[in-house]
């Protein structure tokens, strides 16, 4: 860790203060600007005080118009969250198509997807989408936000996780005002401001100089206050001259990092091809205040962390401008304010108009006449007199059309300078077609996509910063979630130290600072929108054909929000035939056979019919052959009784053969009966 030492100590304060009073010197033209359209959107400055003035009593009314100019971006910015990809940045020569296994062993995931739902989970973890809104909205509001990257204690353990800050006073933050970039890649150092109460200081930073807040020099007065101390998280980046090496498989490392490992890799056949030194950065926080040094320390980051997000851009005599969507639109403002507020004021000052009538018709009915301006009566009784009409009032004075005409003017004049159109506002233009209406609504659109884009830049800015940060942050072993597009996770172990049984020695796999990746950052509709248009669509097709739920009915459950949709998607998926799916066959099973024609099916179905047939007729010979069988065995055993009986009572063997032809005569008689007999 590097520190300053305090002999360099006054140098590093001095050269902090004269940054802090340059940059807010060169940024207070922006900000008096935006501090103007802050003011403006809130509805508190929209009338010059010396026009209140000049009015005196007289009504001065703001009706804001240009809030909903801001939130129709901003809620179009939220339906279009953009969404970070990564992938490899020299394919597989760095290691980028590496494979993690999953801690359940059912997935495999490349290092660029690791790295991806690492980012995702990161952004899920520390509530990005706030600080992503909160500097989209500063943004298309007044025309800057920032995104704070920092690095937290995980409570309980000695591990430290990334997290994304909002930045909510944008004022807080003051950068190098000589960045060039659109993204804010190349700022060189900036100040996130913060003040502490004096006792709170003391407490927390004891021994620690409070600052010159009582010196009335230029140089300490931005850090000046009666009760509160300034500080600021000061990051800068410091030149920082290493050498890399390039290993025989390719990879590129830093030196110093090699050499711990060189003995390991060389049995592996892994050697050092060549060396040599390159120029680089590394950033450096420190915690200070106007005279004293609190906290320092060298961070993770290969950038500033601290992400701009920027309006729409125009250099005025050498010196960036930024504006929000209303900045053009606030004359347009005054005088819509101006012009409803003077005919509103025509339309309360405006007496009623009087009866016209004859003091002799309303004798005896003064007290009711003389309140028919103040009270609603149902009638009014007058006394009728020949040749003189009926008591009427005159015509009303009429308002002021140019006036009414001025407002129209005005309002048209805000949508012409934001270039928000009725259309994108999600109101009926006065255009005679469909595709006018289409047209002029995409003209809005194009007219805030820079706010939008400007946004893709920022996040890609902090996809590198994390992408940079991660391999380095994760660099032991430690269990890791991975957050998935469609709010799934899984979880996958890094930095694991095994066992090689071929060399015995140790190695390390899924190790994050093998491979180098960028990324890419889409902007489109959230998962959960993609979602609900998939099923709207989807039952729009079913609707039209109601055959398609044998096709694609498990993807129009799963694309349902309502509980038990996914285990309705998973039976309806069982239903449909494998030859729609396109299901590939695992390896080393047997290839499924082609599914029968209709012709086939029928002759099947036949085929069985006929066996089925067949079989009853086989089964009803069988039984009646069985029930023979057993009869003519009980008739044997009935004979063989007989003759046992006759051997006995017969004396010789003419006898015999007369009792065998009376007992064969009298069975062939019994078997000749009908057999309803007994």
């Amino acid at each position: 860790m590097d520190t300053t030492s305090t002999k360099n100590k006054s140098d590093f304060l001095q050269t902090a203060r004269r940054r802090a009073k340059y940059a807010l010197e060169a940024w207070d033209v922006n900000y008096r600007d935006m501090d103007e359209d802050i003011d403006f959107l809130h509805g508190g400055e929209q009338w010059p005080q010396s026009v209140r003035d000049e009015r005196g009593d007289r009504p001065c009314l703001t009706f804001n118009k240009l809030p909903a100019i801001v939130d129709q971006i901003v809620g179009d910015q939220r339906q279009m969250r953009p969404s970070v990809a990564v992938f490899p940045a020299q394919g597989d020569v760095q290691g980028g198509n590496n494979k993690v296994q999953n801690i359940a062993g059912t997935n495999d995931y490349s290092l660029a997807e690791v790295y991806e739902g690492i980012i995702r989970n990161i952004e899920y973890s520390s509530n990005a989408d706030i600080a992503y809104d909160t500097a989209f909205e500063q943004c298309a509001g007044h025309g800057l936000g920032f995104i704070q990257i920092v690095t937290e204690w995980t409570p309980g353990s000695f591990d430290q996780e990334i997290k994304i800050k909002r930045v909510r006073n944008y004022k807080s933050v003051i950068i190098d005002p000589d960045c060039q970039e659109p993204d804010g890649s190349d700022i060189e150092w900036g100040f996130l401001f913060s003040k502490i109460h004096k006792d709170d200081f003391e407490t927390k930073y004891p021994g620690k100089k409070q600052g010159s807040i009582d010196v009335g020099s230029d140089t300490y007065e931005m850090w000046a206050d009666a009760d509160f101390v300034f500080i600021a998280d000061y990051y800068y980046l410091k030149d920082h001259v290493f050498e890399i090496c390039q290993l025989s498989d390719g990879r590129v490392i830093d030196q110093d990092k090699f050499e711990p490992i060189a003995d390991e890799l060389a049995e592996r056949g892994i050697t050092c091809v060549r060396t040599r030194k390159a120029d680089g950065k590394k950033c450096m926080w420190a915690k200070i205040s106007a005279d004293e040094i609190l906290e320092e320390r060298e961070t993770i980051f290969d950038w500033i962390p601290i992400v701009p997000v920027f309006g729409k851009e125009l250099v005025v005599d050498g010196t960036p401008r930024y504006r929000g969507a209303i900045r053009h639109s606030k004359d347009a403002q005054r005088m819509y304010n101006y012009s409803r507020s003077a005919d509103i004021e025509r339309t309360a000052l405006t007496p009623k108009v009087p009866y016209i009538l004859d003091a002799r018709q309303i004798e005896g009915y003064e007290v009711t006449w003389g309140q028919a301006n103040l009270k609603n009566y149902s009638y009014l009784q007058y006394n009728h007199i020949d040749g003189i009409p009926k008591p009427q009032r005159e015509p009303p004075v009429m308002g002021n059309p140019g006036e009414v005409q001025q407002s129209m003017q005005a309002s048209d004049d805000i949508k012409a300078t934001s270039n928000m159109f009725d259309s994108s506002m999600g109101q009926r233009s006065g255009a005679t077609s469909g595709k006018q209406e289409i047209a002029l609504q995409r003209k809005g659109n194009l007219g805030s996509f820079a706010f939008s884009d400007n946004m893709v830049r920022s996040i890609r800015q902090v996809g590198r910063i994390l992408i940079s940060a991660i391999p380095k942050l994760y660099d032991t072993e430690r269990q890791i979630r991975l957050r998935f597009p469609d709010d799934s996770e899984d979880f996958v172990a890094l930095n694991q130290t095994v066992l090689d049984e071929e060399t015995g020695k140790t190695i390390v796999i899924n190790d994050l600072s093998v491979g180098k990746f960028d990324l890419i950052v889409k902007a489109g509709p959230s998962y959960s929108t993609q979602r609900e248009e998939a099923a709207a669509v989807m039952g729009e097709m079913l609707n039209a054909n109601p055959d398609l739920w044998q096709v694609i009915g498990d993807l129009v459950a799963k694309n349902m929000d309502w509980p038990g949709a996914d285990e309705f998607a998973k039976r309806l998926k069982k239903m449909i035939p494998p030859e729609i799916l396109d299901e590939q066959p695992e390896e080393g099973a047997e290839e499924a056979p082609p599914p029968p024609s209709q012709e086939e099916i029928q002759a099947v179905i036949e085929q069985g019919i006929e066996e089925q047939l067949s079989s009853a007729e086989n089964a009803a010979k069988l039984a009646k052959a069985e029930a023979d069988k057993a009869k003519a065995a009980a008739v044997m055993a009935q004979a063989e009784t007989k003759m046992a009986e006759i051997s006995q009572e017969a004396g010789d063997a003419g006898d015999l053969r007369e009792l065998v032809a009376d007992l064969i005569a009298e069975f062939i008689a019994e078997e000749q009966l009908p057999q309803t007999r007994g």
